[in-house]
C-alpha cells in the first residue's frame, strides 16, 4: 500500500468518524437525532465543496490537504453548535410554543438568526484573514492548505447560516421538540464537542 493510499483512507475514516461522533454527542445534547443530523449539514457541505475544488484544479490530496477537512470540521461545528443553542432557546420560549403557526416557525429561526449571525460572521472572518496571511507562503503546499481551508470556511459559515435556517423551515417536525436542554448543557455543549474532535483528530493523525 502507497503513502497515498494511506492518505486517502486516513483522511476518510477520519471525516466519517468525525461527523458519526458530531452527530451522535449533539444528538444527545439537544436529545434528538434530527438536530444531531441537521448539525452535520454544513460541515458536510463545506467538506464536499473542499474536494470538488481540489478535483477540479487537479490539487493532489497530500499531508498538507489532508488535514483540511478536519481543521474545517473542528472550527465549523463551533458556528452550528453557537447557532442550534440559541435556535433551541428560542424555541423554548413561552411565545413561540404553538409552533405549528408558519409566523412562528420564522419568528424562532429569525431570533435565532439575529441573536447568532454576527458573532458567527465575525469570528469565520477572522480565521479567514488569518490562513489568508499564510497563503502568500512560497511553499506550495502551505499555499494550497491557506487558500483551501479559507474556502472551506467560508462554505462552512455560509452553510450554517443559510441552509440550516431553509432546513428547519422546509422540515416543520424539526421544530418538535419533547424536552428541554439542561442548563449545564447549554454552557458545556460546544465545549465538549470542540474538545472530544480535537482529541479524535489528534489520535487519527499518524494515520494520515
Amino acid at each position: 500500500m502507497t503513502i497515498q493510499n494511506y492518505v486517502v483512507t486516513g483522511q476518510i475514516i477520519s471525516i466519517l468518524f468525525s461527523l458519526v461522533v458530531i452527530a451522535i454527542i449533539t444528538s444527545l445534547v439537544f436529545r434528538t437525532i434530527k438536530i444531531g443530523l441537521l448539525s452535520i449539514i454544513p460541515l458536510g457541505i463545506a467538506v464536499i465543496v473542499n474536494f470538488g475544488v481540489m478535483g477540479i484544479f487537479g490539487i493532489k490530496l497530500d499531508i498538507a490537504t489532508a488535514l483540511i477537512a478536519s481543521f474545517a470540521i473542528g472550527i465549523g461545528i463551533d458556528d452550528t453548535i453557537h447557532f442550534l443553542l440559541n435556535f433551541k432557546k428560542e424555541m423554548d420560549k413561552p411565545e413561540n410554543r404553538d409552533r405549528n403557526k408558519e409566523e412562528i416557525r420564522k419568528r424562532i429561526v429569525y431570533n435565532a438568526l439575529q441573536y447568532t449571525s454576527k458573532a458567527i460572521i465575525f469570528t469565520s472572518l477572522a480565521l479567514i484573514c488569518a490562513f489568508i496571511l499564510v497563503g502568500f507562503s512560497s511553499f506550495l503546499p502551505i499555499k494550497y492548505f491557506s487558500i483551501l481551508i479559507t474556502l472551506t470556511m467560508f462554505n462552512a459559515t455560509i452553510a450554517t447560516l443559510m441552509f440550516i435556517p431553509s432546513v428547519i423551515l422546509l422540515f416543520p417536525g424539526l421544530l418538535k421538540s419533547r424536552s428541554r436542554i439542561p442548563a449545564a448543557a447549554n454552557s458545556t455543549a460546544s465545549t465538549t464537542i470542540t474538545s472530544f474532535i480535537s482529541r479524535s483528530r489528534d489520535n487519527l493523525g499518524p494515520e494520515l
